[in-house]
């Protein structure tokens, strides 16, 4: 990502509030954040989380995970729900899962989706793991698989969206509740129709890289590369539609489906770039709209 995720903003929110608000859906009485800096501590604190320094700092999550569960109430009722702040489409009810399969007995329980488990997300109970798990970890073990089979784990299957996690900008917005829906169900206007708009002075953005903007956009064009539109979602806002381009109608539909989760009117450009030119209407080239 480049930077620390849990600062990434959607729609002007930090990532790690995102992911706070859905463990407390799920039920969650108290919420710690591990391994937080002093920037991070001021950002949660007005939301009620704590924050604690993870005792194995850069040694990967499997020691976050031994922190939060050292950190915790050890009575045998307790279950540690611990969850990476890069999966922004948590479902709660998924998370709440994870919870009932320790509270119905199992040592530990981690999200699998698709045949893949997705580790980061799971709960523990401090009371049956602690002692294993230290006494793995001193024993050199690192990787979350062998945590969870130091400790008797168990995997259980979760929605695709729960197990969604980002390490590029590109996978922000092709989330799952980010934004991703059928893609019948994505709105769409064709080149044709769209020679009219730009005429009337649309609201066009283009989502590709630049340099690829710069060698031909459709008249009138403003540049927000898909990276980016997390984080500028308002530029997408006004009055009316938003019509989105790239080059061939793929990272548009990805940025339409995210705006529109946001409650933006946001609308594809079927083709594209490359439908437009084919259609035999003329591009800019250059930094600038027109």
């Amino acid at each position: 990502m480049g930077r620390n995720k849990a600062f990434v903003e959607i729609g002007g929110r930090p990532l790690v509030l995102r992911v706070v608000e859905r463990v407390r859906q799920a039920g969650a009485s108290r919420v710690v954040a591990v391994g937080a800096d002093d920037r991070l501590s001021s950002l949660l604190e007005p939301h009620g989380v704590s924050t604690i320094s993870d005792r194995w700092p850069g040694e990967g999550p499997a020691g976050g995970v031994i922190t939060a569960l050292a950190a915790s109430d050890t009575d045998a009722s307790t279950v540690v729900l611990v969850v990476a702040c890069d999966h922004p489409d948590l479902v709660s009810a998924d998370l709440a899962l994870l919870v009932s399969a320790v509270q119905d007995g199992a040592p530990a329980a981690v999200a699998v989706a698709g045949g893949a488990a997705h580790p980061t997300v799971g709960a523990w109970r401090a009371s049956t793991c602690l002692d294993a798990a230290t006494h793995w970890f001193a024993a050199g073990g690192r990787t979350m698989g062998g945590l969870l089979e130091a400790v008797g784990g168990v995997h259980v299957e979760v929605d695709e969206r729960t197990a969604h996690d980002v390490d590029t900008p590109e996978d922000l917005v092709s989330g799952y509740a980010l934004g991703v829906s059928d893609p019948e169900e994505i709105p769409v206007v064709d080149v044709t129709v769209l020679s009219g708009l730009v005429v009337d002075g649309v609201r066009l953005v283009d989502v590709r890289q630049p340099d690829e903007y710069a060698e031909g956009h459709v008249p009138g064009a403003v540049l927000i590369p898909l990276a980016d539109v997390p984080e500028r979602v308002d530029e997408f806002g006004g009055d009316g539609p938003v019509y989105v381009v790239c080059r061939s109608g793929g990272r548009s539909a990805s940025a339409v489906t995210f705006l529109r989760a946001q409650g933006l009117d946001a609308i594809n450009v079927a083709g594209g770039t490359m439908a437009w030119i084919e259609a035999g209407n003329a591009v800019v080239s250059g930094d600038s709209p027109r």
